[in-house]
């Protein structure tokens, strides 16, 4: 009897990861045909996207594995009844609860792996590929070399800004702000001269010596 309890639930199994190989394969496909756009941006190659593709092989296999669990186990079940093992077992006085009992040990099994992924593996590894590719994207934005960076905080844009002198550019902190509507109600600009820093949200508020130049306060936010 624990014989053909095992040899279900290695079949079911058996269609599961078939099944799950396929469909992350395929997810994989298209998430690396996804990152070809972006192939060639600042240090953005094509390894990097291959990498990123396989960090999150784990967080596919968290999303797909339910889908991939019912396919597989109705590919499992459906081999064994072609094969006519299913009247084989039921023949050998294996009883429909037993075979259910098999099915729960194997989906238990499963949601475990899907728990195990869903809290350690997938977030963490997730995490990194998405730093891993920002990083490598945007690795030439430096505020030092007259770059612009934007920033969004809820209903708030911020767009930082070296002085350039060869565009024309004065520098400074422009915030722009949106009302309900996400409609622009409101654009804030502060210079700035010697010194270029910011603190939002008002959890942290810096004193500006006079020396360092003008500096604009709204909203919470405090740019110089």
């Amino acid at each position: 009897m624990n014989q053909l309890r095992s040899y279900l639930i290695v079949s079911v199994l058996k269609g599961v990861a078939l099944a799950l190989t396929v469909i992350v394969v395929v997810g994989g496909f298209v998430q690396l045909v996804g990152q070809l756009p972006d192939v060639g941006t600042a240090d953005y190659g094509l390894a990097d996207a291959i990498a990123y593709m396989l960090l999150r092989v784990p967080r596919m296999i968290f999303e797909t594995l339910p889908a991939a669990a019912l396919v597989g186990a109705l590919l499992g079940l459906g081999n064994l009844a072609v094969h006519r093992e299913l009247v084989v077992m039921r023949a050998s006085g294996v009883s429909h609860f037993s075979m259910l009992g098999a099915l729960a040990l194997a989906g238990f099994g499963l949601l475990v792996v899907m728990v195990l992924l869903g809290e350690s593996l997938a977030p963490s590894l997730g995490a990194y590929a998405r730093e891993m590719r920002t990083t490598a994207l945007h690795d030439d934005v430096d505020l030092d070399a007259g770059q612009s960076t934007w920033l969004k905080d809820g209903e708030r844009i911020i767009n930082l800004r070296r002085p350039d002198q060869a565009f024309g550019f004065s520098g400074g902190v422009f915030l722009f702000e949106l009302d309900g509507a996400q409609r622009l109600a409101q654009v804030v600009r502060g210079h700035v001269k010697e010194c270029f820093e910011i603190a939002v949200l008002g959890r942290e508020f810096r004193p500006c010596p006079p020396s360092l130049g003008n500096f604009a306060f709204q909203s919470g936010i405090e740019a110089r």
